[in-house]
């Protein structure tokens, strides 16, 4: 084949310095128009736009110089975006920890490079405030993929599942086999991560003076990670330490049973920015292998480490903070490889009830290991001002502000009422005034009683759709009509009159607030009367009764059939096991209500015949 080059070279000895100058990788350009090229080598769609160089291994290169005849070898790719920037979109389906262990490659690429980094990710609060990212994409999951705008791209990095399969995956830690696409040059210091926080972005969490503030995070992304002897720990800690306060952290509420003045339970209640700006304000942190713990390991508070199958030298290798790890080095070790299903020490599946050796850990272990660090006053954090010679580290951290669950979204809340006068005060208070709830739109079909007055003064958009048919027959339709008012992406709760939030639901509501899942079901248990809501005993129907309710709107979902509707058009849904609470008869005469609702549908209908 005859190599093609934009520049005649005098020698192959020169030729030969181009072509090996970025380590076996080389450039290429498109003098032509676009091709656009599935890549069978690759697994992926590369698109060759006109004048616009791209970099592949000379195997790849060679490839596409030989099969087309616009395409030939660059050597001087600065060339081409001298007017504006190479853009670059970065893909990684993957968590918090992996996400702040690809950063130090993404800053690299933006600060040494020519280059527009935009990322496409499941956890853009880790790139919040960043100053060299242009725009970071929120993705839900891996099927997202095909919705990203790539055409928009010079040249895009799918690294979904990249360092799960590559072949150093159990060798090299996880930075370096993120560049390996990039062939960064990075020094030490320069791999590791840096988190970015706004002047005024303020914590979560008030501390007292002279108290030392223990942050404990106990679950983790894959059972073998999880560390089951919270309780323990925490009452281990609380007995020998009268100074310590404990601050639980985590995505839902795994350490249960604990009651004491002492222990601040934050577990599912905090989005997942505030529980980055909270973690930052600890005196300690123990975590099991988790995102969380990456967090603080950033910002060098001194951390306890567990870990369980993972060589810890393979994520903690570029932390230069105070750190102490625990890990059994056990002849098992590995079972986790492609995520573990069972522990090879016996061969038990699902066994909650057992505890993996490598996690066997004792709370005076950690808490030894723990206090053999000293407090940091001095946290590794940066300021993000969207310009990176204007990077600083905080010499002090921000004032903290008072303990907030709350997360800036609120969720929308359709509702369908009719004659609701006598269970409404109960319902706006405990339903309606819920600091989580935004707009609440209210069809109303036909009250004779104050209904409406009473909505619109609790601040509902109230809208009147009488109805044309019995109550139920109408359920779905007054549903749909509710919901018309709605826009798309908007997170909305759906929930009745006769019905209130949990205590265990109205804590989780910020999470949903902020939850990128589509559509979910939520449990529900059902009493006769109010008053019964407290004795279990006395609660009727199945349960948990699932109920579709929770919902990220789009206007091709379409609710169909009676009292209990389903749902057309939406994703499989999650299940939120935090229930609403339904008291069946509190307030209602169904028998009278059936003849009103009846007597307006014959009303309505002699005014349409003329009768």
């Amino acid at each position: 084949m005859e190599i093609k080059f934009d520049k005649q070279y005098k020698s192959n000895e020169e030729m030969n310095i181009v072509t090996k100058k970025v380590d076996r990788k080389v450039w290429i350009v498109n003098v032509g128009e676009q091709i656009d090229n599935i890549n069978i080598k690759l697994k992926k769609h590369i698109f060759l736009k006109p004048n616009i160089p791209l970099q592949f291994d000379l195997n790849i290169a060679m490839d596409y110089v030989d099969s087309f005849k616009d395409v030939t070898f660059c050597d001087n790719p600065e060339a081409y975006f001298k007017d504006r920037k190479l853009k670059r979109l970065i893909v990684r389906d993957a968590g918090i920890g992996d996400l702040l262990m690809l950063e130090p490659i993404l800053h690299k690429l933006a600060t040494d490079t020519n280059t527009e980094i935009d990322v496409a990710c499941m956890y853009p609060e880790v790139f919040e405030n960043h100053p060299t990212i242009n725009r970071v994409i929120t993705m839900s999951g891996k099927e997202h993929i095909d919705k990203l705008r790539l055409n928009e791209y010079d040249c895009w990095e799918d690294l979904r599942n990249y360092s799960e399969v590559h072949h150093l995956r159990d060798k090299a830690h996880r930075t370096d086999i993120y560049n390996e696409p990039f062939n960064m040059e990075l020094s030490q210091e320069e791999k590791e991560p840096k988190l970015y926080f706004k002047e005024n972005e303020k914590s979560v969490l008030t501390k007292k003076k002279g108290y030392i503030y223990i942050g404990i995070q106990c679950d983790a992304s894959h059972k073998y990670r999880r560390y089951d002897k919270g309780k323990e720990l925490i009452e281990y800690i609380l007995k020998i330490n009268k100074k310590a306060i404990i601050v639980l952290l985590g995505h839902y509420d795994f350490v249960k049973g604990i009651n004491n003045k002492r222990v601040i339970d934050l577990q599912g209640k905090t989005d997942r920015r505030q529980a980055i700006c909270l973690i930052r304000d600890l005196d300690y942190l123990v975590a099991a292998d988790s995102g969380l713990m990456h967090v603080a390991l950033t910002c060098h508070v001194p951390t306890v480490a567990m870990f369980s199958i993972i060589t810890p030298d393979l994520r903690l290798r570029y932390y230069s903070g105070e750190k102490r790890v625990i890990w059994k080095d056990l002849d098992c070790k590995g079972c986790g490889d492609f995520h573990m299903v069972k522990c090879k020490k016996i061969g038990k599946e699902d066994n909650s009830n057992y505890l993996a050796p490598c996690m066997d850990i004792s709370p005076e272990e950690i808490y030894n290991k723990m206090f053999e660090m000293p407090i940091n006053n001095n946290k590794r954090v940066f300021i993000g001002d969207r310009n990176i010679t204007n990077n600083r580290i905080i010499d002090d951290v921000v004032t903290p502000v008072n303990i907030n669950l709350l997360s800036k979204r609120k969720l929308t809340m359709p509702i369908i009422v009719q004659n609701e006068e006598h269970n409404l005060p109960r319902f706006i208070e405990n339903v309606i005034n819920h600091p989580s709830i935004g707009r609440v739109i209210a069809i109303d079909g036909g009250s004779t009683d104050n209904t409406v007055e009473i909505l619109r003064k609790a601040g509902a958009e109230v809208y009147s759709h009488p109805y044309i048919k019995t109550y139920h027959e109408m359920q779905a339709m007054q549903r749909n009509i509710s919901c018309s008012y709605l826009i798309d992406g908007e997170n909305i709760i759906i929930m009745d009159i006769d019905e209130c939030f949990s205590k265990e639901l109205s804590e989780y509501l910020p999470v949903l607030a902020d939850s990128n899942n589509i559509y979910g079901l939520v449990s529900r248990r059902t009493f006769d009367f109010y008053k019964d809501i407290t004795d279990s005993k006395k609660q009727i129907k199945d349960y948990p009764d699932w109920q579709p309710r929770f919902y990220k709107w789009n206007r091709k979902f379409k609710f169909v059939g009676g009292a209990h509707h389903i749902t057309l058009n939406c994703p499989e849904p999650i299940k939120i096991q935090k229930d609403i609470i339904h008291f069946e008869k509190e307030g209602k005469n169904r028998d009278l209500l059936e003849k009103q609702w009846s007597g307006m549908m014959n009303g309505v209908r002699a005014v349409a015949t003329g009768l």
